[in-house]
């Protein structure tokens, strides 16, 4: 009888909790939902996102890479204390080094391309014509050939290779926007020229981008010009400049702590947390490539945080939700312990919505304060690992965050330091979430028992 009074009590507190809290959260939905909504779904968005997928692969294969030129060894007074055979031999092997520079290299069109295909087919466009557009423009704005006279007096026009790179990531972003939004302008009002239906479709196609191509080409001038002439800047030095305070402040672990709770804030009001990243995306692209180009020229690594530092460290488990996964797995409730079987390997790999969606943390009133304090406790940890205490350098390699979080540690930064860290971690977040835990552990636990009886 008394376990019964006991089990009632805790299921009466539970709904004046959840009655209290049901209304917190509709008021914040009713504010939030509506803009998560149009952001999430906003199709500009949508291509910066996919434009820092692209680049990926490229960014991937060349940290890995020049790890081979470069192993992670210690070196005092330019010797190698460990491997020297090893590092004496990386460093002939100029091939893995012009690999990491190409590949580097490429990184904003790369993004560029990504950007304007995916914003092409969210808008309906010919995702093909959108993506050459798009080029043009950036060779024209971005990467801007200049005349140089070679040795024998003769003149020829020259692209700097580091124009292709991170440095035109954002000035992308305007290019690909402007370039559709002058494209859609063409095919609204049926701007174009007139051919008979016999005409192939491949023919028409081919010039529907000729009177765009030539706006594009006269819009672009135009506007680097008045840059020019009023801001002493060209336009994707305009932009840059425009963007440069973002890019900075990430530097910052206050920053980094307020977009990873954030993260998590979507995730707990029901939105995918993906929805920040074409904020974060373009900034941590750029920040992995630059540690990555540090690197491989033996300079130092000047970026504490990239997206390998999100998922490896911070966000283990996908939004830091590992340590829930485990506890579910050992838990004394039946159905708690069913999701852990479910959402523990899942998100040993970084995919969280087995654990998130089947406790559910979705407006959880037990959870919500580790939630949301996880991110924060892990991201200044790292922080002060890495920027003062300097026990390991940044990272240098834009490891897949599908990657197991202790390899992808490791990879990312080229020690077992972090790694370390890594399940230091995983023990602090584990301690976080015990004593919430067990509170919610317990409610579910009378409830089992409540529908037994």
């Amino acid at each position: 009888m008394r376990k019964y009074n006991e089990n009632n009590l805790i299921l009466k507190n539970t709904l004046e909790e959840v009655f209290f809290m049901e209304k917190l959260l509709n008021a914040l939905e009713q504010k939030l939902g509506p803009i998560a909504d149009k952001l999430s779904n906003n199709p500009y968005l949508k291509a910066i996102t996919r434009g820092t997928m692209c680049a990926l692969p490229l960014t991937l294969v060349a940290g890995l890479i020049i790890l081979i030129a470069k192993p992670p060894i210690p070196v005092a007074n330019g010797e190698p204390t460990m491997l020297a055979g090893w590092y004496y031999w990386g460093q002939k092997q100029t091939w893995i080094y012009t690999i990491n520079s190409v590949y580097n290299g490429v990184v904003g069109l790369a993004f560029l391309i990504g950007a304007a295909e995916a914003l092409a087919k969210e808008l309906n466009m010919n995702a093909r014509s959108n993506m050459i557009l798009s080029l043009g423009a950036y060779f024209l704005i971005v990467a801007n050939p200049q005349t140089y006279e070679l040795a024998d007096g003769k003149k020829i026009n020259a692209i700097t290779f580091s124009k292709l790179g991170t440095n035109g990531i954002f000035a992308s972003i305007i290019i690909v926007i402007l370039v559709a939004l002058i494209v859609q302008f063409f095919q609204k009002y049926k701007i174009g020229f007139r051919f008979p239906d016999s005409v192939p479709s491949f023919v028409k196609t081919s010039f529907d981008g000729i009177l765009p191509a030539v706006a594009i080409a006269v819009i672009m001038i135009a506007l680097d010009t008045l840059c020019q002439k009023a801001l002493g800047s060209s336009l994707s030095g305009v932009i840059a400049a425009v963007f440069s305070p973002l890019v900075k402040s990430f530097d910052n672990p206050f920053m980094v702590a307020f977009f990873m709770m954030l993260i998590n804030f979507f995730w707990y009001m029901g939105i995918h947390g993906s929805i920040v990243s074409p904020i974060t995306g373009p900034i941590v692209l750029s920040y992995a490539t630059e540690n990555m180009q540090a690197y491989a020229e033996g300079q130092q690594i000047m970026h504490w945080f990239t997206n390998s530092t999100k998922f490896g460290l911070i966000l283990v488990g996908g939004a830091g939700v590992l340590a829930l996964a485990v506890l579910n797995s050992r838990s004394k409730s039946k159905t708690l312990r069913e999701v852990g079987k479910v959402g523990l390997i899942p998100s040993i790999f970084n995919i969280s919505e087995p654990t998130i969606f089947g406790m559910p943390v979705m407006f959880n009133v037990d959870l919500f304060v580790p939630f949301m304090l996880v991110p924060i406790v892990n991201t200044f940890i790292v922080w002060f690992v890495t920027d003062v205490l300097h026990l390991m350098t940044g990272p240098i390699v834009n490891a897949p965050y599908q990657a197991p979080f202790i390899l992808l540690a490791v990879l990312a930064y080229g020690t077992w330091i972090a790694g370390v860290l890594a399940v230091v971690l995983l023990v602090i977040d584990l301690v976080i979430y015990y004593p919430f835990y067990r509170r919610y552990e317990k409610k579910m636990i009378a409830q089992e028992n409540e529908a037994n009886e």
